[in-house]
């Protein structure tokens, strides 16, 4: 788990990807889910994950009945990685079915710093799909009512091509969000009653659009942030142009200014300013948003973190939760286009 730090620090390492594609079936799970989903057996097996875990996020090995058989949250160097997942393999295959009862190991830091062991859940057959009337939590995330919007977002170099390495959270970010459909139809009616006329958008839409616009994690999200701060909006408007005769799609224009920094002596310490001018057409159609796509460019200053945080990329494996400091000023580059939350796709 830990998102983009696991990604960027860990599995980006190509020993440890010959490795893991090699002996194990990698499987992501999103954090809202483990600390959430209640129902039948993946909801049991949540359970036990929260109940074993060091702390919300980590890396975990489970056997065939979805018990963890060891937890790790950091790393003591690059190469203990490696030791860790052989040695997660080899408690696999002494009880790969949890026929025997599982002592749930668990690492601080592997492997010189060891947490006091868990007893997992007892081991229960893992039936091979949902039964009939229980929903999967991957399939469906948003309302089937909502529209989906995929958002990705690239540094630029100075040239204005977009930085190679997309390994990085401050690089490229892949993210999506959901229009509500009360939303959607605030908008259409909107536009609807337009006359034929220029528009602005409901102030709800533009700062949906802005709170996700930002590289960087979640962590330096500036409008909705999960760690509080302060928040500023200098500018936030989106327009819409009539279609011209024989089209349907309104041309959208918009600016999004907007910061937020971590309050005074609160950590995790981070400011985030983000300007950006929009461009992009809308699509409208039975009270609902039929299509989207928006292209932006501007510039984000992005600082993360404190100087006693990882020195290298070697280092970063001892200090996964905190991620890596981050001081970055960029021109930048976001796109965003929606597909319906029903379509299965994620």
């Amino acid at each position: 788990m830990f998102a983009g730090a696991a990604r960027e620090a860990v599995f980006s390492r190509p020993e440890v990807i010959r490795q893991v594609n090699a002996e194990f079936i990698p499987v992501a799970v999103r954090a809202a889910h483990v600390e959430g989903y209640r129902q039948g057996e993946e909801g049991r097996l949540f359970a036990g994950l929260r109940e074993s875990r060091p702390a919300p996020q980590g890396i975990a090995v489970l056997n065939q009945a979805g018990q963890a058989l060891d937890w790790v949250l950091m790393f003591e160097r690059p190469a203990a990685i490696g030791a860790f997942l052989t040695h997660a393999r080899k408690l696999y295959q002494d009880n790969p079915a949890g026929t025997r009862p599982v002592s749930t190991e668990r690492f601080r830091r592997y492997p010189s710093m060891r947490m006091d062991a868990i007893l997992a859940p007892d081991a229960r057959p893992v039936p091979a799909k949902h039964p009939a009337g229980e929903t999967c939590p991957a399939d469906q995330l948003y309302p089937t009512d909502a529209l989906v919007a995929q958002v990705v977002g690239r540094a630029l170099q100075a040239d204005g091509t977009p930085v190679a390495d997309t390994l990085r959270q401050e690089h490229y970010i892949q993210d999506q969000m959901p229009i509500p459909a009360a939303l959607q139809g605030r908008l259409a009616a909107l536009l609807a009653d337009a006359g034929g006329k220029r528009v602005k958008l409901p102030d709800e839409f533009a700062r949906l659009i802005a709170t996700h616009a930002h590289l960087g994690t979640l962590d330096v999200q500036i409008l909705s942030n999960p760690t509080g701060g302060t928040q500023t909006i200098k500018e936030l408007a989106f327009f819409a142009e009539p279609p011209p005769a024989g089209s349907q799609l309104w041309r959208l224009s918009g600016v999004s200014d907007v910061a937020g920094k971590s309050r005074p002596g609160h950590q995790p310490d981070y400011e985030n300013q983000v300007r950006l001018a929009w461009r992009g057409y809308l699509a409208v159609g039975n009270r609902r948003i039929r299509r989207l796509v928006l292209l932006a460019d501007g510039r984000e200053r992005l600082r993360w973190g404190g100087a006693g945080g990882p020195a290298s990329r070697d280092d970063e494996v001892r200090f996964l939760p905190a991620g890596h400091f981050i001081d970055l000023t960029t021109n930048v580059r976001f796109g965003i286009e929606t597909r319906s939350a029903g379509s299965g796709a994620q």
